[in-house]
């Protein structure tokens, strides 16, 4: 039959694995080392092949990494800036429809006024930087 393991044996295999993770651990440990020493030497001779010019490899790997990194953060903002675009258009769409009701109010009482003028003008020239504001949404 099968025998159920005892504690001294439960404390050896906690002590293998525990030193099968240091072992690992230190493994991943040298190997990143290595692969700084490579980066290292790649700048320094990338750096040597291309001096002063704009196709060092390594440097438009850097780049191109900072370009990734960069880039939810632009995602965010991008999607933050056309909500309040599209807020602000939807506002001079109420402010339109309010002069526009206020303009019927005021014909209906046969009072025009410098300011209802001044106001319709406005909204006017809102709607037509709401119109062409929406061909960048």
């Amino acid at each position: 039959g099968s025998r159920l393991a005892g504690p001294s044996e439960k404390g050896r295999a906690m002590n293998n694995t525990s030193h099968a993770l240091s072992v690992v651990e230190l493994e991943f440990d040298r190997s990143a080392a290595d692969l700084k020493r490579v980066e290292a030497t790649l700048a320094k001779e990338f750096g040597d092949l291309y001096p002063s010019t704009s196709i060092n490899p390594h440097r438009l790997l850097q780049r191109i990494e900072n370009l990734r990194s960069e880039l939810p953060y632009l995602e965010r903002e991008s999607d933050r800036l056309v909500s309040e675009k599209r807020s602000a258009l939807a506002a001079i769409e109420a402010l339109k429809a309010t002069f526009a009701a206020l303009s019927d109010t005021a014909a209906r009482a046969d009072a025009q006024g410098n300011v209802l003028a001044g106001g319709a003008a406005a909204v006017e020239r809102m709607t037509s930087a709401a119109a062409a504001s929406r061909q960048h949404i």
